[in-house]
């Protein structure tokens, strides 16, 4: 992570711990982190070339009870929806 910008802090695996996400607007990559045992991961969410993201909302925006990621970027129109934070599902 060059330039992260955006991050927030929510329960993906719905487990009772969260996880961090930071949005890097230079290198268009979306990243959670998680702390395992006293140690750190990092795994790549989404990453779109140019996408200069500066906006993650959290929330369950298609009902199913999960968590799922809505991420905006500056400049070039760029919405990702991340249902489920497995699967990039749409780019406007």
């Amino acid at each position: 992570m060059s330039e992260p910008f955006s991050v927030e802090a929510a329960d993906l695996e719905l487990i009772g711990s969260a996880s961090l996400i930071v949005a890097d607007r230079s290198s268009g990559v979306v990243s959670k982190i998680d702390s395992n045992d006293g140690s750190w991961s990092v795994a790549e969410i989404t990453s779109v070339d140019g996408a200069n993201w500066r906006d993650i909302a959290v929330g369950d925006f298609e009902g199913d009870g999960d968590v799922d990621l809505l991420i905006a970027g500056y400049g070039n129109n760029a919405v990702e929806l991340v249902m489920s934070t497995c699967c990039p599902v749409s780019q406007v």
